[in-house]
């Protein structure tokens, strides 16, 4: 029942990308009228898949290094571990 839990809202996820809301179809309509359509397309269809993928590829690299024991800590600490400490939040110390 986990692994199906799990798999559903994967998927639900995943599947709600294409149908929220993007700003592309927005943004073209300020596009000279001598720009191409197959350029507007391939732009925005790239522009909405290389994040997801980038952030995918990230994501499974990520768990690939992640050992067990970590885990059981947490998601988070296991994350922070191994971010750069640039990409990590900021403690309320180091704020002014």
């Amino acid at each position: 029942m986990p692994l199906w839990s799990a798999i559903t809202i994967g998927f639900t996820i995943i599947a709600s990308s294409p149908i929220s809301f993007i700003n592309s179809p927005e943004i073209a309509r300020y596009l000279p009228r001598s720009t191409k359509p197959s350029h507007i397309i391939a732009a925005t269809a790239l522009g909405g898949a290389l994040p997801g993928m980038v952030f995918t590829i990230v994501g499974a690299l990520l768990a690939t290094v992640a050992a067990g024991a970590v885990m059981e800590a947490g998601i988070e600490s296991a994350l922070l571990g191994m971010l750069p400490a640039w990409l990590g939040p900021a403690d309320g110390a180091s704020q002014a």
